[in-house]
């Protein structure tokens, strides 16, 4: 085992790509348009759960903007709250959201938009269909 680093040291890179890949939720991590344009967020990487959650690769969005991989709803609020936390640099609890598609027939999801460095946003989500089904 490596010694101690001091404990203000920054947690080297294998640290954080190993939260990112094991972390329960799903996280997407979009980058931000210059013009501030909520539908030009462009997908930059997603954890394995983030896949898993929402049914789909999202490995084959990488590189694509909101508009361009989800155009019906490109517009709404859960990408709003994306540009709102990389605006305000506050997080955005969006609680339970309906979303409804055809991998997700009235589905619910729990999300939030973190923003990151550089212009950057986190939507980290949970779905919670079987939950809210439950009660």
């Amino acid at each position: 085992m490596a010694e101690d680093p001091a404990p203000d040291a920054p947690l080297p890179n294998a640290v954080l790509r190993a939260l990112f890949e094991r972390l329960p939720f799903g996280v997407s991590v979009l980058r931000a348009s210059p013009d501030g344009d909520q539908r030009k967020l462009t997908f930059v990487s997603a954890n394995p759960q983030a896949s898993r959650e929402s049914r789909m690769d999202l490995g084959q969005i990488r590189g694509l903007t909101v508009a361009q991989a989800f155009p019906d709803g490109a517009d709404g609020p859960i990408p709003a709250a994306w540009q709102a936390a990389v605006d305000t640099d506050e997080l955005q609890h969006m609680a339970e959201i309906p979303y409804g598609d055809a991998r997700h027939p009235d589905g619910w999801f729990r999300t939030y938009g973190v923003p990151l460095a550089d212009g950057h946003v986190a939507s980290v989500y949970q779905n919670i269909t079987a939950e809210k089904r439950a009660r």
